[in-house]
């Protein structure tokens, strides 16, 4: 009988055992569940999030589309400013590269009888208008950081298919983050408001901004910001296809 109770003990044992390493193998795959879902979520905001800043911030910076819009409408001397577009597009550009000082900007865009070409509320407007990049270009900064940090805990833990994964879900958070950018920005009475320095109505007085530049321009810019990003999230797309190996598509 002791016999037996002792064999029906250690049966028992090992039952128990093997009820307790399958609840620990189940909660730590539910754990690791979790994370994946976790770090594929945050990619897919955080990765587009991280290029469109970039793009608005290169394409809101660079003095070309300001030198070809001013050349499709009002250019700077029909403007009574003595400079020509590409001069001026620059001195802008610059100013928004934080290369030329406000005042310097102002100094050096000035109509043909010498007095400065901007007004105050032009000023005032294209301050505000670097600042509002100036805080893009630290959002790009802390997402681009958590981006390749978690793109490399991807890598170094194996999770090839969850990095793949999350590219995929990135076009969907890139979608989402264009949207939001186009529903705050580019209504017509916020469009001018951020850029031309107010909306242009006759009981508001058109500024030299919104009289060089008109609303066309934020949707030119808006263009090729949207290829640019397209253009960075495919090939990094590519490449991490690449890096994977693998030969799935999802």
């Amino acid at each position: 009988m002791a016999k037996v109770s002792t064999t029906t003990l250690k049966k028992n044992l090992e039952r128990n055992i093997e009820t307790f390493d399958e609840g620990v193998t189940d909660r730590s795959r539910q754990s690791d569940a979790i994370i994946t879902r976790t770090v594929m979520i945050l990619f897919a905001i955080l990765f587009p999030l991280c290029i469109v800043c970039f793009s608005a911030n290169f394409v809101f910076r660079i003095p070309d589309i300001y030198s070809f819009d001013l050349g499709r409408t009002l250019s700077a001397k029909e403007a009574d400013i003595d400079m020509e577009n590409k001069d001026l597009a620059e001195a802008i550009s610059e100013y928004m590269f934080h290369s030329k000082s406000l005042q310097s900007l102002n100094k050096s865009v000035t109509k043909t009888d010498g007095k400065s070409a901007f007004e105050k509320k032009d000023l005032n407007t294209l301050t505000a208008y670097r600042k509002s990049l100036d805080k893009g270009f630290l959002v790009f900064c802390i997402a681009l950081v958590l981006s390749v940090a978690l793109y490399a805990f991807m890598l170094h833990t194996k999770r090839k298919r969850t990095l793949r994964r999350s590219f995929l879900f990135s076009f969907v958070g890139f979608l989402f983050w264009m949207v939001l950018f186009v529903s705050l920005l580019f209504p017509a009475k916020i469009r001018m408001q951020i850029f031309a320095g107010g909306v242009v109505s006759p009981a508001n007085k058109a500024t030299m901004l919104s009289t060089l530049f008109d609303t066309k321009l934020f949707w030119e810019m808006g263009a090729v910001m949207v290829a640019i990003s397209l253009l960075i999230l495919f090939t990094a797309n590519s490449v991490t296809r690449a890096i994977t190996k693998e030969t799935e598509i999802f």
